[in-house]
């Protein structure tokens, strides 16, 4: 399609592809890496779409003729290329003969698996010894800031091994805002000098690509053209999509919505059993406490094999598509359904696009979008009969908000805050312990510019006056803000997965036991760390509360017993779940957060504690809504 060839055909420093789901934007950057014969990393936003594109891209390069090395499998199917062309890492580890590709997917899981009794870090470096012409690294952003934190033991020799890919593919760009934007403009920003293309590809618009284009020029925007009459090429069916408005009009979640939502997909599901494909029915909603109870509502109606669930309590190894498949976000980003039918619930126009596009991509298909109900008032009012892709996206857009991406927080003192952290984090690397102030300063003044999209005027004397504790915790924080987890043993799958704290509330804990009590070997936790028993998911979350002092939080600090308490029924879950709090900053508010930020309100006050790294963020949020009062 003319999109992907022109994709293919460019040399800008920076590309920016807009393209709808199902239109192969994954391909067009696949095509611009062979092209160009170097080495690339392609950046996905989730490990479900980490896999599932892992292995597409082994598919085509096998079926334009080259040989692959990968620890991903090919698809299966009677249009599968010959296996003997695809060659398993393992093998290719011990000397196989050098393949063309070595396409490595690289997740936290994936090192674990790797890894067996070693370290994630020996693990990842060994990857990249692999036996191959060119290698095409498939990894999340989180694997990367880790590298950059200096969080992997050998960390600098990877971070080596990282500079020398030319090309760096950067999907599903809309997904990202506030502290997880600000840390890849970091990322971008170190790395603006290694790579000699950046595509970013993204199926609804972001303001926060215009940051990129103040250090990364020449810029192209290649857009998807929706052809006429018979001209171009099929990627979406026709669809019937039915517009509900949300039963009690807020996010699905008691008993009520449950029965409606049961009774909805009933009806899909009778309607498409016979249907060709895996998935008769796919649904997917916000909530994952809703998701387990709708799960397993219908796990008693049609039996448990026919329903399977995906989202982030079920270890990756363990999630299937059945006939009625039932996810949260996980699903919503790029994944390639074959689905008869759609059950979707959406808050806001991107979520509502992405989610509709799951659907028509390989059938005709049927919908039922439950949204809130002044967007459904506006379809029943705005919407004819019948409609093209492009206008169905036009019109919600005008029904329905736009979750901000908060491009506006990369000018702040809070975002200087986060990079003074970050050139903490590759100090750190560069001198191989955390650094003192001189040695940070010397660091600094040797290695690192300001970022031109951080107006601060004088950034360097900044960073050496930030408190060195809080870079630090900066430093050890995660991509997406959080700085702990806990490992979790589920009865129901066998096995052991880390959790963060606002996970744990959704868990049937049967006892606390130490890891050496289970008799089981994981790399993932020593063995006198406590682990929580889990006997199934709850039925309906217990409610998280916290109790603060009236002065505290008013400027960012961080969590402690000295300072906040939690409010649980259980005093000795309460102590546990403590722990993943402790020492994380924090930032209290009177105005409700964005869903999105990971929040606990106040036991009794209109007050919520944003915790994590987004507390940099609210700081941020509230310092200018009082400026603009």
């Amino acid at each position: 399609m003319m999109h992907q060839a022109e994709t293919m055909r460019s040399q800008h420093r920076l590309i920016t592809v807009g393209a709808p789901t199902a239109s192969g934007k994954t391909l067009g950057s696949l095509s611009r890496i062979v092209k160009s014969g170097t080495d690339a990393a392609i950046v996905l936003p989730t490990n479900e779409l980490l896999e599932d594109q892992a292995r597409s891209i082994n598919q085509s390069l096998l079926q334009a003729g080259l040989t692959v090395t990968s620890n991903a499998e090919p698809t299966s199917g009677d249009e599968s290329p010959p296996t003997e062309r695809h060659t398993p890492l393992s093998r290719a580890l011990s000397g196989q003969e050098k393949t063309d590709y070595a396409v490595l997917v690289v997740s936290g899981n994936r090192l674990a698996e790797l890894a067996g009794q070693g370290s994630k870090g020996a693990a990842l470096a060994r990857m990249f010894a692999v036996n191959a012409k060119h290698v095409l690294l498939i990894t999340n952003p989180d694997t990367i800031h880790l590298i950059f934190r200096a969080r992997y033991a050998r960390s600098g020799s990877i971070l080596r091994e990282l500079l020398r890919f030319k090309i760096l593919v950067v999907d599903e760009f809309h997904l990202y805002h506030g502290t997880t934007l600000a840390n890849l403009f970091f990322l971008l920003w170190e790395l603006r000098n290694t790579f000699d293309q950046l595509i970013i590809t993204t199926a609804t618009p972001s303001q926060a690509i215009q940051r990129l284009e103040e250090f990364l020029h020449p810029h192209l925007t290649v857009s998807a053209q929706e052809a006429s009459g018979d001209a171009g090429h099929m990627v979406r069916h026709p669809m019937r999509l039915n517009v509900m408005r949300h039963p009690q009009d807020h996010f699905l979640r008691d008993d009520r919505d449950l029965e409606i939502v049961v009774a909805y997909v009933d009806q899909l599901y009778e309607r498409n059993r016979s249907a060709s494909s895996a998935v008769k029915v796919l649904v997917i909603v916000n909530s994952i406490a809703f998701c387990i109870k709708l799960a397993q509502r219908l796990a008693e109606e049609l039996g448990e094999a026919r329903v399977s669930q995906v989202h982030s309590l079920v270890p990756s190894h363990q999630r299937r598509h059945a006939e009625v498949t039932v996810g949260t976000s996980a699903l919503e980003v790029g994944i390639d359904f074959d689905v008869a039918s759609i059950l979707l619930e959406a808050g806001d126009a991107p979520a509502f696009i992405q989610r509709v596009g799951r659907a028509a991509r390989h059938r005709e298909a049927e919908g039922i979008a439950v949204i809130p109900s002044e967007a459904a008032l506006y379809f029943k009012e705005h919407a004819p009969p019948s409609l093209t892709y492009s206008e169905m996206c036009r019109l919600a857009y005008a029904a329905m908000d736009e979750p901000r991406s908060y491009h506006e927080f990369l000018s702040s003192p809070e975002c200087a805050e986060l990079f003074a952290g970050f050139l903490y984090g590759m100090a750190h690397m560069a001198q191989d312990e955390y650094p003192n102030r001189t040695a940070l300063d010397s660091t600094v003044n040797d290695r690192f510019q300001q970022p031109n999209f951080l107006d601060l005027a004088h950034l360097k004397n900044f960073v050496v006056s930030f408190p060195l504790r809080k870079m630090r915790t900066v430093a050890e924080a995660g991509f997406r803000g959080y700085l702990k987890s806990m490992p979790v043993y589920l009865e129901r799958y066998n096995t052991l997965i880390r959790l963060g704290f606002f996970e744990l509330p959704m868990l049937k804990v049967r006892r606390v036991a130490r890891a050496e009590e289970l008799d089981m070997k994981y790399t993932m936790v020593d063995s006198r760390e406590l682990v929580l028993v889990v006997e199934d998911f709850v039925e309906q979350p217990y409610s998280l509360r916290m109790a603060w002092p009236n002065d505290s939080f008013k400027s960012i600090e961080h969590v402690s017993e000295d300072n906040a308490r939690l409010d649980m029924a259980n005093p000795g879950l309460s102590s546990i779940f403590f722990r993943l709090l402790d020492g994380l900053p924090a930032h209290a508010t009177r105005r409700r957060p964005d869903w999105r930020l990971p929040a606990v309100k106040h036991v009794s006050r209109q007050e919520w504690l944003v915790i994590g790294l987004d507390a940099y963020l609210q700081a941020f949020l509230d310092h200018t809504a009082e400026g603009s009062s």
